[in-house]
Formats: C-alpha cells, sequence, structure tokens
C-alpha cells in the first residue's frame, strides 16, 4: 500500500499537503440501515478536519478498478460512489462519469433541482430536442448487486455542492449521463437505492423495470 498526497480543505483557499496512507473500504450489503436513511450535510470544519482528508482519500482510493477487484465488488468500474456505501456516515459522494479509472471529483453536501432547458441552453448543450424533462437509461449500482434497472431520471438538472477546496458552488447544470451519475449518487445520500422506488418521477428515481441475477457472470452475459 502506498501513500498518496492528498489536498487539505482550507477555509481560506491556500493548499498544503499532508502524505495519508489509504486503506481500501469494504461495501455494505444493499439491507445495511446506513444505505436508507439520509445522511445530514456537513458543517464546512467538517469538511475541512483531518478526518475527513483521511475519508476522502481512503474513497478515492478504494474506488480505482484495481482495489474495487480486490474488494471483490459486483463491478470493476464506477461512475460515482457514495461514502454511505462504505459505511461512511458522511454527505460525500465520488464524481467519476467518465469511469473510476480517470479524473475523480470530491462532492460535498451535493443537491439537485430538475430544469427545462431555454432555447439557448439547447443551443449551447448541442441537444437535439427542445425541453426533454425526463428519460430512461439501464443502471447498475454496487449497492443491488448483480442487479440492473431500468430508470427514468431527470434530463438536465442544478445542482450545488462544495468542492474539495471548500468552494461553495451553485447554479451550476448538468445533462444526460453526467446528470444522471449525479441524481444517483445524491440519491444515495438521501437514502434512496435506485431499486426500491417504482412510484413516479416526482418521488424520486422511477425504477419502470428490474433485473437481478445470482451471479456476476449471469448480469455481464444477459442481453444489453
Amino acid at each position: 500500500m502506498r501513500s498518496i498526497s492528498s489536498n487539505s480543505y482550507s477555509k481560506d483557499g491556500n493548499d498544503s499537503h499532508t502524505e495519508l496512507t489509504p486503506k481500501l473500504l469494504r461495501l455494505v450489503t444493499e439491507t445495511d440501515p446506513i444505505l436508507h436513511n439520509p445522511i445530514e450535510e456537513m458543517p464546512l470544519a467538517d469538511i475541512c478536519s483531518d478526518e475527513t482528508k483521511q475519508i476522502v482519500a481512503d474513497m478515492i482510493y478504494s474506488i480505482r478498478p484495481e482495489q474495487l477487484q480486490s474488494a471483490n465488488t459486483s463491478y470493476n468500474k464506477a461512475a460515482g460512489m457514495a461514502a454511505n456505501q462504505w459505511n461512511i456516515n458522511k454527505r460525500i459522494f465520488l464524481f467519476c462519469p467518465g469511469g473510476s479509472d480517470g479524473e475523480v471529483k470530491v462532492i460535498f453536501n451535493p443537491t439537485y433541482k430538475p430544469i427545462t432547458l431555454t432555447d439557448n441552453l439547447v443551443h449551447e448543450s448541442k441537444l437535439a430536442t427542445v425541453n426533454q424533462f425526463t428519460n430512461c437509461a439501464r443502471e447498475s449500482c454496487f449497492s443491488v448487486p448483480y442487479a440492473y434497472g431500468t430508470v427514468e431520471r431527470y434530463a438536465h438538472i442544478e445542482i450545488s455542492y462544495i468542492d474539495d477546496k471548500g468552494k461553495q458552488h451553485t447554479n451550476e447544470k448538468l445533462s444526460d449521463w453526467q446528470a444522471r451519475v449525479w441524481q444517483h449518487e445524491t440519491d444515495h445520500l438521501n437514502g434512496i437505492l435506485y431499486s426500491n422506488r417504482q412510484s413516479g418521477i416526482n418521488n424520486g428515481p422511477n425504477c419502470t423495470e428490474l433485473h437481478r441475477f445470482q451471479t456476476k457472470d449471469e448480469l455481464e452475459n444477459c442481453p444489453k
């Protein structure tokens, strides 16, 4: 196990570097209560604390493909992971919609709300349709092993969060896959799994169908 350099999160925005030795985290099971109860917002002092820096180092280490494989997880690459999936009661998730073998962003106190794009925003984002409010796509989750669902989510969202420098971000917008990942991970921190919500989009992720398998091989060999 190697040491990595982790940026500290200071109120004044000045970065310092502390050598942290990360450890491999283990995922909790689908029925664990920590996955089904909302996680409270973190005060800035907690976000900037040495304890949180160590937790973040552990999370980033554990989401890498080689470590996911070492932990014998259902999948070898992630688009994101929430702290409570590792039995950590902190409102943090890792955001890596391009895959956890690439850039990983640390997100504190995330929120989102749906938006309807204006013509200008549609033009800027080069989207083909105007005012597409929701869409459906297949999702899987490390907390719901050997399964996938077809999930309706908002196509465009406005987000707020605190970054790993302690800076507050508001009124940022995400669309399509990035918006889907953000909703999935924020829902984790709100105590929601995609697999147990079939109540319509206004009440959270709307899982229109769910398929479970007995083994990883069965899942990987199912029709796409």
